[in-house]
């Protein structure tokens, strides 16, 4: 039943899906050994050349829905490629990517010695007016995507196999990942 839906709504909503992006790195959950440490952020989209606002907020573990320690802030931005990926069905989809460590404002130290943050990724829509968020992955989240992607060759497989993070008990996606450091 879901996955009909799924199925139908990718047909209804075609223009949505289109804009539908997808940050493959960081993941929910990921551990990083100090928070100095350059990680790797890599995103989909489907604009050439877009320019891609990454924010953290200080939180713990449940994020920043439940544990919020601060308010979202810009930190940097990603500029997407402009040469296009294509797959088997002849979708374009354009990759943003950049190594970077975040802010020690991005941080909070929480009573059991972790330092935790909340990080999303925000693009504008096609008519320059409110941003949306990405679609986050855990780690297994990853094994799906890749799985689903190289499988069938469509780029949106992800998205209609359910990779994404998504509530307890509901098909709303989770559009943020929270990382731990240990120092």
């Amino acid at each position: 039943m879901k996955r009909t839906f799924l199925r139908t709504a990718t047909i209804v909503c075609l223009p949505m899906l289109l804009s539908s992006c997808l940050l493959m790195a960081p993941y929910h959950g990921q551990v990083l050994n100090s928070r100095t440490e350059s990680i790797p952020f890599q995103a989909w989209t489907s604009e050439p050349g877009a320019t891609l606002k990454v924010e953290c907020m200080p939180t713990n573990r449940f994020g920043p829905e439940i544990s919020s320690r601060g308010s979202w802030s810009q930190f940097t931005t990603v500029s997407g490629s402009s040469d296009a990926t294509r797959d088997l069905v002849g979708a374009r989809r354009y990759s943003a990517s950049k190594m970077m460590s975040l802010p020690q404002s991005c941080w909070y130290f929480n009573q059991n010695g972790w330092y935790y943050t909340s990080v999303r990724v925000l693009h504008d829509d096609y008519w320059g007016e409110d941003s949306f968020d990405y679609f986050a992955l855990d780690r297994d989240g990853i094994n799906c995507t890749a799985n689903s992607v190289s499988t069938t060759g469509n780029q949106m497989q992800w998205l209609i196999d359910d990779c994404h993070r998504e509530y307890r008990n509901s098909d709303r996606a989770v559009k943020w990942i929270t990382m731990r450091a240990q120092s």
